[in-house]
């Protein structure tokens, strides 16, 4: 996204607004530290792909039924293939929009900042963890938080929870690129 908010200000030849890039759950990725209901997606999606041992599907059938038990030595097997995974659809979806995947920047926690005048996130939900982390940090700032479609004005872009490949990231990608620049235009006239 930082990489299409760019093109759109390079574009409209607006200077005085700096983009940058973070993410509400690299915090939670690097410490495994999710909830139950938080970790069944990734480990319902890893079962229809088969990534488990026959014995690690029978161990998860039951704890997944049981509701009770420790989900994350299974998530902790799984979630590198996917975050890789991730990775090389960015790079392949970067490309075909003729952005440089190379000016990607390393992914890091979302924190309340003083000089952040917008924060525009890929979906409704990235936006409430983003008014959460803001409001939990009592420090009083208060950006422009939305979605990239809520500020375009157009539908929420629909992350397909049960199917992760190129097709469904791809098009995500070319949501973002259909709703960035009015997004773009929203962030700039709502904070002038």
């Amino acid at each position: 996204m930082r990489l299409l908010a760019m093109r759109r200000l390079q574009e409209i030849g607006t200077n005085g607004y700096a983009v940058d890039s973070s993410g509400t759950y690299v915090n939670k990725i690097d410490s495994l530290d999710f909830s139950r209901d938080e970790m069944t997606p990734t480990i319902d999606l890893a079962l229809q792909r088969g990534m488990y041992t026959p014995q690690e599907t029978s161990e998860l059938d039951t704890l997944l039924r049981s509701a009770e038990g420790d989900l994350t030595p299974y998530l902790k097997k799984v979630l590198p293939l996917f975050i890789d995974e991730e990775g090389s659809y960015r790079t392949r979806a970067l490309q075909l929009i003729g952005l440089n995947p190379i000016e990607v920047q390393p992914a890091k926690q979302t924190i309340p900042r003083e000089d952040i005048v917008a924060v525009v996130t890929a979906d409704q939900s990235n936006a409430e963890r983003v008014r959460k982390i803001y409001a939990e940090s009592k420090k009083g700032y208060k950006p422009l938080i939305a979605s990239v479609s809520e500020l375009a004005g157009m539908p929420e872009i629909t992350i397909v929870k049960d199917r992760f490949d190129f097709d469904v990231y791809i098009s995500i990608i070319n949501d973002l690129v259909a709703r960035m620049p009015r997004a773009v235009d929203e962030v700039i006239r709502a904070t002038n």
